[in-house]
């Protein structure tokens, strides 16, 4: 792989001393996506919520949180979600949280910190509050789509973004993820992976 130097210096993301990289994992069906989950029924229902906690100085973890979520409106899982990330509905019915009850975790982790997701979290996040009138204390104050930010730096080093996702974007650099993507949790450990990769264009703001 090529590293460009073009623009080098204007290819900066600057990062606050510690941040959060969080992900959601969701109801989905057979090319719901393609149809903007357009069904008679379909919603993007959060079903599993990963964030870790990072320290901007060294890229590295220093906390972590991992929630399942019960969907209300569709609570049995598709098997198209199950065979995606492995979450099966024995672990909804075991392990799952009402999706209140896990947004307030994820608030109080997040705390006063800057939180990045990659992709449409924020989105999905304001959807599920709507959908389940759930109100929240996140806004844009806290919560950062990192995609288009770090858009350029991965085009400068000839990785196009749009065939990766956060859990696969480590394969640009590494024959395979170590973790097992579609997975919040670990999707957010190999966006980190993939990051540390790049840590001469992150700077500390």
């Amino acid at each position: 792989m090529e590293h460009g130097t073009e623009n080098q210096s204007r290819l900066k993301v600057k990062f606050p001393a510690e941040f959060i990289l969080f992900d959601f994992e969701y109801t989905a069906w057979e090319k719901s996506d393609e149809r903007n989950w357009s069904g008679p029924g379909e919603h993007r229902e959060i079903i599993q919520i990963g964030a870790i906690k990072v320290s901007a100085t060294t890229l590295s973890e220093t906390d972590s949180l991992l929630d399942y979520v019960r969907p209300e409106k569709n609570p049995e899982l598709s098997d198209f979600i199950i065979q995606l990330t492995g979450i099966t509905q024995t672990d909804i019915e075991s392990r799952g949280i009402p999706f209140s009850q896990a947004l307030k975790k994820l608030e109080e982790f997040i705390g006063g910190l800057r939180a990045y997701c990659w992709g449409r979290d924020i989105e999905v996040l304001k959807e599920n509050c709507e959908l389940l009138q759930v109100s929240t204390s996140l806004s844009s104050d806290h919560l950062t789509n990192l995609r288009p930010l770090m858009a350029p730096i991965f085009l400068n080093l000839g990785v196009d973004i749009d065939a990766y996702s956060s859990g696969t974007l480590i394969q640009a650099f590494e024959d395979e993820p170590l973790l097992k993507a579609h997975d919040a949790l670990n999707d957010m450990r190999n966006l980190l992976s993939a990051i540390r990769y790049v840590r001469e264009y992150v700077t500390i703001a």
